[in-house]
């Protein structure tokens, strides 16, 4: 099986006349729909395909539009057909096509690739102001503040990031909050957290709370500077955007002390639990917590610089610098930080698929 990389306008060029073929029948492919519903993409689909035996037989249903989930040996019955891998158990499908000699000319392509490569000609296009000063005046104190609760060792990334801190912001006064220095039990979605030792998602509160309290810039400890950040100083408050264009804090961000859109923020974390009824977790990842709130705000996660009610959304060049999807730096003129994606507050199997994913998108390149 031959695996083709290219954006959406190339995806769209090569699956013309083709039997199209949509491998994963779950919310990957459901967002790859959303993403391009402009383009009217899921009326491309003919067939899904699941390994699920509990999902083939039955309807995929996308708005009105219903697509007949089928397993791999029903649709050898086809000709010319195209398949689309849209899950994030990517590298085990390929190989899995791959080993079936049904599917030795047939070609394929991922979509978390089309969108990567989307993303890259769209950025290519993407304005950027002359400079991130909105105003002549300093209003966000020169502090940089991170979280480190729970009795875990940093790891040498966490080291090599701070030291970047102290390199390239030599005179700001850096911060670090722990259960010494910081009142964890003063919400409940955070103590539980903590009581749980979920370490990751202690810091969702906390930075926020520290920011509207202390005023400055908070920077989690996989983020790497590469530059001075004053640039950013001169304004009200201002977020980064990750490489999803969804806005995340733990990338970076920053406002004057007892800034009213911080304070905004907080209040998504009002009435939540980490615990829910059934004593799972409520591990949503911040970014997708708090989107609705920036939705309301008018926030469209396109990933362009925009300043909405004095605030600054950053595009995800700045400070996200790599792409953890594909793991690829995407580094430039414009970037001032790069965030390593750590990730140690997901699971292992979750990080493996990505390690694994990295693979495939080499593959996809020829290397």
């Amino acid at each position: 099986m031959q695996i083709i990389n290219g954006n959406i306008e190339d995806y769209l060029e090569v699956i013309e006349s083709k039997v199209v073929c949509y491998f994963g029948a779950g919310k990957t492919l459901k967002k790859f729909f959303e993403r391009y519903s402009y383009l009217n993409i899921d009326k491309t689909a003919d067939f899904v395909i699941d390994n699920d035996v509990n999902k083939c037989g039955k309807k995929y249903i996308y708005k009105r539009k219903e697509i007949d989930i089928l397993d791999v040996e029903s649709i050898k019955r086809y000709n010319n057909i195209f398949i689309v891998i849209a899950t994030l158990s990517a590298f085990e499908i390929f190989e899995q096509l791959n080993n079936d000699k049904f599917f030795d000319d047939i070609s394929c392509m991922i979509t978390t690739f089309i969108d990567y490569e989307t993303d890259k000609m769209i950025e290519k296009n993407r304005t950027y102001p002359h400079s991130f000063r909105i105003t002549n005046v300093r209003k966000i104190p020169k502090k940089i503040h991170y979280c480190w609760f729970g009795d875990n060792k940093m790891s040498d990334l966490n080291k090599r990031c701070i030291e970047s801190w102290y390199k390239h912001c030599h005179d700001y006064e850096i911060v670090m909050w722990n259960e010494d220095n910081y009142d964890y039990s003063k919400n409940k979605y955070m103590k539980e957290a903590y009581e749980a030792r979920k370490w990751g998602f202690v810091p969702d509160y906390a930075r926020i709370d520290i920011i509207y309290n202390e005023g400055g810039i908070y920077l989690d400890t996989d983020v790497e500077l590469i530059k001075n950040i004053d640039d950013f100083l001169y304004q009200d408050a201002f977020c980064a955007v990750d490489s999803s264009n969804l806005v995340s804090l733990g990338l970076g961000f920053g406002a004057q002390k007892e800034n009213s859109f911080i304070k905004k923020i907080i209040s998504v974390y009002d009435n939540i639990s980490f615990i829910n009824e059934n004593n799972s977790y409520n591990d949503v990842p911040a970014p997708s917590l708090q989107k609705n709130f920036f939705d309301n705000m008018g926030y469209k996660c396109d990933g362009n610089y925009k300043i909405i009610d004095n605030v600054t959304f950053l595009p995800a060049n700045v400070f996200a610098g790599y792409n953890h999807r594909v793991g690829q730096y995407d580094i430039s003129v414009h970037t001032y930080g790069i965030h390593h994606y750590e990730g140690t507050w997901t699971s292992e199997r979750f990080r493996e698929q990505l390690k694994k994913m990295h693979i495939l998108y080499k593959m996809a390149n020829g290397n």
